[in-house]
């Protein structure tokens, strides 16, 4: 993988899953959002959709949202292998249960994923 330092990345991902959102990390949303982006290859976009994908069932409500967020990015560059339902799924999901903050990042991830991918999500 050419731009991932997976060690580094699984470090900071294995950290401890807090339910509280000011226990984690500021890395943490860093490693995510450049999961999203940063992937250039089909290695790397497996390696970070899988990732962001195990981050939606993390504790903390602010990772959740972040890792759609990452899913939105991954959309806006490697989306066509995203499977609608699974991901529509997860994040209508987690709009439901997010608070205020949390629904503004999860808009924000629909509207480039809809943009993208020509889907037409709502929540």
């Amino acid at each position: 993988m050419n731009n991932f330092k997976t060690v580094e990345i699984e470090q900071i991902i294995n950290a401890p899953d807090y339910a509280d959102d000011s226990f984690i990390s500021s890395e943490l949303f860093g490693v995510i959002y450049s999961l999203g982006r940063d992937a250039e290859n089909e290695e790397e976009y497996q390696y970070a959709l899988n990732l962001l994908l195990s981050l939606c069932d993390r504790k903390a409500p602010r990772v959740r949202a972040y890792a759609i967020l990452g899913l939105g990015l991954i959309a806006m560059n490697h989306g066509y292998l995203l499977e609608r339902e699974r991901i529509e799924s997860i994040i209508k999901n987690e709009y439901e249960a997010a608070n205020e903050e949390n629904k503004s990042t999860i808009r924000d991830a629909i509207g480039d994923i809809n943009y993208a991918l020509k889907w037409n999500m709502t929540v």
